[in-house]
């Protein structure tokens, strides 16, 4: 039974010893029950019982019709269409939350209800809501994702740091920990930071570190480097490069000897972890060991 006919039958008064036990340990059972006792104590104002029965009594003399009812019982009725519209909705709206995620070292693609394309790069989640899209084109995300987005209405990606808001364009945005990144490839897009706005044209990119922001210039491909398996950096701490590594390849990185706040500009490729290896160490005369999922990175100096 659901729990619309719990009500129902509640209000009608049809519910079974069994059914009952049942539905006053429910929530729907609390909330209807406060409002029954607080129709209990409704003080109607006060009147003059002389003259209101002469009154009555003038139109029973002229043939009028009186009709008498209880007030109480339609009033809850109405109190819980409202309560089951209210929860209904709430059900229907969450039902309606779509949740799409990457694990670790997987890559994957998807498409919005307007088809605009979604590509997430590993480890990165994203929400949004199937019932309101149409009117809403709005999503969250955590991670980094490259979109293609479809001509309409405003579509906008909020994220911890910021939000990014097109109409119609080619763009990717990165939230990593404290780190914000937008790239424009084409059209026109708008990044809200800390109060403050950004235009971001084709070939503009905005990064904002620890607070620190800064819109750039980029030589652009057709797609982010990540989509053709290479993550790319450029003057990033290097613990952040060792977060993008492990992420690429589900592994779990060690450092001895190593100041992982120092800037690193480069890249690796994902589909070689020696060869990656070998990218990260080698400019900062850095050794490496595989053990197993363990890396354990160690500086010669």
């Amino acid at each position: 039974m659901t729990q619309q006919d719990y009500i129902q039958k509640w209000l009608e008064g049809t519910l079974s010893e069994e059914e009952r036990q049942a539905f006053e340990k429910t929530q729907d059972y609390t909330d209807l029950q406060k409002i029954d006792n607080h129709l209990k104590y409704f003080k109607a104002p006060d009147y003059n019982s002389e003259e209101e029965y002469a009154e009555v009594k003038s139109k029973l003399s002229k043939g009028a019709k009186i009709v008498s009812f209880d007030w109480v019982k339609p009033l809850l009725k109405v109190a819980a269409v409202l309560l089951i519209a209210v929860i209904g909705y709430g059900v229907f709206y969450s039902v309606s939350t779509v949740h799409l995620q990457t694990e670790l070292a997987n890559q994957s693609e998807f498409y919005l209800p307007d088809s605009s394309r979604v590509l997430m790069n590993a480890q990165s989640d994203l929400n949004y809501n199937s019932f309101s899209w149409q009117n809403n084109r709005s999503l969250e995300l955590r991670g980094e994702a490259f979109f293609e987005v479809t001509k309409g209405s405003k579509f906008d990606v909020e994220t911890s740091l910021g939000t990014v808001s097109v109409l119609g364009t080619k763009f990717n945005v990165k939230i990593r920990d404290k780190y914000f990144e937008i790239v424009c490839f084409e059209g026109k897009v708008q990044v809200e930071y800390e109060s403050k706005k950004e235009i971001l044209t084709a070939g503009k990119m905005f990064s904002a570190l620890n607070g620190a922001a800064v819109v750039s210039n980029v030589r652009l491909e057709n797609r982010p480097s990540w989509l053709l398996n290479e993550s790319s950096f450029n003057s990033l701490p290097y613990s952040y490069i060792i977060a993008e590594l492990e992420r690429q390849y589900d592994v779990e990185v060690t450092t001895r000897g190593i100041d992982t706040t120092v800037l690193f500009t480069g890249s690796f490729q994902h589909n070689d972890l020696e060869l990656a290896l070998k990218a990260l160490t080698a400019p900062l005369n850095l050794t490496y060991k595989i053990n197993g999922k363990e890396i354990i990175l160690t500086s010669e100096n």
